[in-house]
Order: C-alpha cells, then structure tokens, then sequence
C-alpha cells in the first residue's frame, strides 16, 4: 500500500469514477465512514469496472451492519451544474456552507491515510493464529510487523491482529510456518499466549517456550536432529 493514491473527485458525497484508477476495498470502506454512500460514473463501462471493489465493500458493509455503497450511472456535468444552480435560491446567509458541500471536492491517499482502525475500531478484518507447537519465539515477525501486531513479552506472547493489513510478511518470514494470517472479520480481541521460562537440561541454559513441557532449548533439539540426521545419511 505504499505511494500516493490517485486523485478522487467528490460531489455532494458522491465519488466520480475516474479513469481506470479503481480504488481499493480499503480505501471504499474509509470514504464511506467519511460520508461517501454512492460512486457515480458515466459509463456503463466504468461502472462495470468499479462494481467488484464495490461489492467486496458492500459485503464487509453488511458484515458491520452498514448501509451498502450505491453504484450508477450519472451525468457528472449534469450533477455539478444542478447543485451550483441551488446555491442562488438560498439565503445569502446559507450559501456558504451548503457551497463546501455541492462544489467538487478533490483528495488523494497516501499508505498513513488507510489506516482503517481509527474508522472501525471496534472491529479487525484479520484473524492471526500462532501454532504453539511449532512456534519458537524467535522473533522474527515481531521485528518485521510494522504494525506492532504480535510482541513477545518476559512471560506473554500478544497478538493484536486490529491493526493488521494482512501483507502476510509474518506469516512469509517465520521459519518455523507457525503463523497463519487470513481475512475474516470479526469484533477486536487481543490473544495473550503464555511464555515459560525453562532451564535446557543439555546445555544447562535458560529459555523462553510456549510450551510448558519442553525440556530442551531450540538450539539442542536443532543441534540433536542434525547429528541424527548426519548419522542416518
């Protein structure tokens, strides 16, 4: 989601299809909580090439509760001709406010822009699962996640998956695969996972597990499968 996002033009909380700019689902749920509750093109062919990103929205919309975003066929030109001619059967007095509202608004997103948990936060729209039994805290996906999703505490492993974007980096860099990110939306929840602290009975050295039964380090049971496996081969 890096980079700037292309210009969008909205009318009297209307977004113009533009061009073959599509906007992502992401960036539909933002604008809606922003007051966008239809996308207008003039075409039946933008309208063909909008309408999957807006459905994807809808069906998340409908998972919350939500009202759907509308999708047609509109005359942009029609529409802001209409709305300036209102503002002079106004009150002078009236004219100002209601001119923010119906003269075209042009905005762009940057990546800190769709940052959705501020519009939805009682909400998250992934699922981390962490597998204890491969799982050996090294890490890695702490270090990586820029969200600061998943942090390894002295006796806690926390997974916070409302911030997650689901870039799967996690998931990619673990090098046991213990992690598993997917899409699914459900209300916020933190997952607080225990961390025991053990004392390796190879080497004699402390270690942090999640596994309260595990009697050896990593290093060890690593460094005993390669003997092993040197011995097999």
């Amino acid at each position: 989601m890096a980079g700037i996002y292309p210009e969008r033009t909205i009318i009297q909380n209307q977004l113009v299809m533009k061009g073959q700019n599509i906007p992502t689902v992401i960036e539909l749920l933002i604008l809606y909580k922003q007051g966008i509750k239809e996308v207008i093109g003039e075409s039946p062919s933008q309208v063909k090439l909008w309408r999957q990103p807006v459905e994807e929205a809808n069906s998340i919309l409908n998972q919350l509760g939500e009202r759907p975003i509308s999708i047609s066929l509109k005359s942009v030109e029609d529409e802001v001709y209409y709305s300036r001619r209102e503002i002079f059967t106004l009150w002078k007095t009236e004219a100002k406010s209601v001119l923010k509202q119906v003269v075209p608004a042009r905005m762009r997103f940057n990546q800190n822009a769709l940052d959705w948990q501020k519009y939805y936060q009682d909400y998250q729209f992934t699922r981390v699962t962490i597998d204890q039994e491969k799982c050996i805290l090294c890490g890695a996906c702490q270090s990586l996640c820029q969200k600061k999703c998943l942090e390894i505490q002295d006796d806690s492993f926390m997974i916070s998956p409302q911030g997650c974007s689901g870039c799967q980096l996690c998931a990619d860099a673990c090098p046991e695969q213990a992690i598993l990110v997917e899409d699914r939306i459900s209300k916020k929840q933190e997952t607080r996972l225990p961390v025991f602290q053990n004392v390796c009975t190879a080497c004699h050295q402390p270690f942090t597990t999640l596994r309260e039964d595990d009697e050896k380090c990593v290093a060890c049971v690593k460094r005993e499968m390669y003997v092993k496996n040197r011995k097999l081969g």
